[in-house]
């Protein structure tokens, strides 16, 4: 009447599988917020073979830009970082009406960047070298080389 074979007891892999699942996602959201993208050919920001991780950067990314990128539609940047160095550019496509708004992470301009409207809401922006734009409207601290005799700000 009584069965005394030992049967395993499932539920006491259920702690070490839900441990194991929380670390995995856990891993994978800190892996996802510190992605770097940096440009390694000319051409669109939205093609992913101009960029080292063949991915298209999105808001959140480090992006480093080493050559010519063209912004093919106005963009919005909230979270990790640009960096254009010098002898590259971040420009606007032939239609001259793509705008990039900085509302957070930083912006830091050693080459040239042009575009009809640029703002900056939130986080850092830096210019080092050639801005061109029909309109600029910051509301952060913007640091400049205008004012320490560089090339500094131009409106087209």
């Amino acid at each position: 009447m009584f069965n005394l074979a030992l049967k395993p007891k499932p539920f006491i892999m259920k702690p070490f599988i839900n441990i194991f699942i929380a670390l995995v996602m856990t891993l994978s959201m800190n892996t996802a917020y510190s992605q770097s993208a940096t440009s390694i050919a000319d051409g669109s920001w939205f093609y992913p073979f101009n960029w080292d991780c063949t991915c298209v950067p999105i808001p959140g990314y480090n992006v480093t830009i080493n050559s010519n990128i063209v912004l093919d539609t106005s963009w919005v940047y909230t979270s990790g970082s640009i960096t254009i160095n010098a002898g590259a550019s971040l420009v606007q496509d032939g239609n001259n009406n793509r705008d990039l708004a900085v509302a957070g992470g930083s912006f830091l301009n050693n080459g040239k960047i042009a575009m009809r409207y640029i703002t900056a809401t939130a986080g850092t922006f830096t210019n080092n070298d050639s801005l061109y734009a029909r309109a600029f409207y910051i509301d952060v601290s913007v640091r400049s080389e205008e004012r320490r005799g560089g090339k500094g700000c131009r409106s087209r």
